[in-house]
């Protein structure tokens, strides 16, 4: 859409931090689809040293330098589209805010999402622990890649459940 009004339109560009695509890439896959669990459920937290997301059942956290200097939340549905747009599909490549908007730029395409500046649940306390190793159990791909068979068409919630058990 043209803009009209140009003074609106963001002048100072950056780039884009390193790893901030993968960062959303990974993270918007935790982040719910719907609004339905709460508003921040739906969302990206950007911080200045993490992006993270979460649905209740998963958890992500992608520690970067964001460069952001106060945390903010982006519509996952609106983030995750920075991954692969552009004339190559290669992804955003550089970002700037104006007011209550973030946007990303490759070539000549631009992107803008609303950015809310709500507090986020802190994740911290569930991504503290002292973890071990667990040996998957043999044939695990082969029985997953067997069940992506009847969920693959559902390219919005082909997901899939694990549950691990000792010895089982």
């Amino acid at each position: 859409m043209p803009i009209k009004d140009k003074s609106k339109y963001p002048k100072d560009w950056k780039k884009i931090p390193d790893d901030f695509l993968a960062a959303v890439d990974l993270c918007q896959q935790s982040a719910a689809r719907t609004d339905e669990k709460g508003f921040g459920y739906a969302c990206l937290h950007i911080a200045e040293e993490w992006i993270e997301g979460t649905d209740k059942k998963q958890i992500t956290r992608f520690t970067l330098k964001s460069g952001l200097e106060e945390d903010i939340l982006v519509k996952r549905d609106c983030i995750s589209n920075v991954v692969k747009m552009g004339p190559d599909s290669t992804g955003a490549t550089e970002w700037a805010e104006t007011g209550t908007w973030l946007h990303f730029r490759a070539g000549d395409f631009t992107l803008a999402c609303r950015r809310y500046l709500e507090e986020y649940k802190d994740l911290s306390k569930f991504l503290d622990f002292k973890a071990s190793s667990v040996q998957l159990p043999k044939g695990l791909k082969e029985a997953a890649d067997a069940a992506n068979e009847f969920t693959s068409e559902l390219t919005d919630d082909n997901l899939m459940e694990i549950t691990l058990k000792p010895d089982r």
